[in-house]
């Protein structure tokens, strides 16, 4: 092997990245094995009209129930992301912005 030919392997060793595996890596694989049966059927229906329910009855309470006091710092984030589910579902989410 010339010097050439050494130095250009070198950098390609470098170039290279390398596979680490980490405890989150060897949980994802795990997850991914359980999950791809079902990720390999085909897709449900979507209920659009239950779903958007579903969000405005229990997302969009006044008062959460009592089960739910340990998220109330997180309400904000709650609001937020209902209304994105029912705004993706198509629905007029005006209503809600003053609150």
């Amino acid at each position: 092997m010339t010097l050439s030919t050494h130095s250009l392997e070198s950098e390609e060793a470098e170039i290279m990245p390398t596979l680490v595996i980490t405890p989150s890596t060897e949980v994802l694989e795990k997850t991914y094995r359980v999950c791809e049966p079902f990720l390999s059927q085909p897709t449900p229906p979507l209920y659009k009209e239950l779903h958007a329910s579903f969000l405005t009855k229990f997302g969009l309470m006044a008062q959460l129930p009592r089960t739910f006091v340990s998220l109330d710092a997180s309400r904000t984030w709650m609001m937020y992301w209902v209304l994105c589910a029912l705004k993706i579902l198509g629905e007029d989410i005006s209503p809600y912005r003053d609150r």
